[in-house]
Formats: structure tokens, sequence, C-alpha cells
């Protein structure tokens, strides 16, 4: 019986204590939470005043680049079995015209001509001062000095 009896105060005692670090495990998660909740509100902070046009702006420009460069890649393929460039391509005296303008022409190569991340602008072809050079370009203002020559 006093095995029970000291078996039941010991039992009480491990379950006061079981509380007890339960109650500490709670203090615990809100020390956690409220950390967590200050990490991100650093991080949100950190975002707005970083910009997050800026990110996109990078994302479009890469993308953008993408787009040129398989561009590019169908003109010279075309130059490459055809023997000589598409007529498509206006002179450098003349206006650049939509990549669109030689769809018929490069969508042998790729499967569709890509389009401007943002649909209001487009890419834009010509020969530059050199005759067996090609120049792809945007018209999208933030990509303003980005084109891929070859």
């Amino acid at each position: 019986m006093q095995s029970l009896v000291l078996s039941l105060a010991g039992l009480r005692f491990v379950m006061w204590d079981l509380k007890k670090i339960k109650f500490n495990i709670d203090k615990r998660k809100g020390e956690i939470i409220a950390v967590a909740l200050i990490f991100f509100s650093l991080v949100i902070a950190g975002a707005v005043a970083m910009g997050p046009w800026r990110v996109f702006e990078g994302t479009r420009n890469a993308t953008r680049y993408n787009h040129m460069e398989m561009i590019m890649n169908a003109v010279y393929s075309h130059v490459s079995l055809q023997g000589e460039y598409p007529d498509c391509i206006p002179s450098s005296q003349e206006d650049p015209v939509s990549v669109f303008e030689c769809e018929d022409i490069l969508t042998n190569y790729i499967t569709y001509i890509p389009e401007d991340p943002h649909s209001q602008y487009e890419y834009m072809i010509e020969f530059t001062d050199r005759r067996d050079e090609v120049r792809v370009f945007s018209t999208a203002p933030e990509a303003e000095g980005m084109e891929v020559t070859h």
C-alpha cells in the first residue's frame, strides 16, 4: 500500500511537472510565433522598400531576352537552311517591323512567335547598319537598350 501511495504521489508529481512543462512549451510557442511575426513583418517591409516592381521588371526582362534569343535562333535556322535572310526583315533605313510580320517564315523553325510579357508591347526586328546583322528588340520602355543582335 505504501508503494502504491508513493507511486500515486510520484504520479501526481510527474503530472504536475508535465503541466508545468506544457505551460512552458505553450509560452515558447507564443515566443516563436511573436518572433515569426516580427520576421515576416521585416520581410514584407523590405519587399515594399525594395519595390516589387523592380523584381518583376527583372523577371520580365529575362523573359524578353529568352524570347528574343528564340526569335533570333529561328532567323538563323532559316538562313542556314535557305541561304538567305527572310524577306520580311526591313533594312536599317526602314522602320523596324513586328516579328509577327515574319510569322509565316519563323514558325517553320519555332512553334510560336513569343509575345512580350506586357501585351501592349511587342518585339521588333530589323537589319542593323551592317547588312548581315539582324537586331531584335522590345518596344517596352523598361527594356530600353536591351536587344539581341547576330
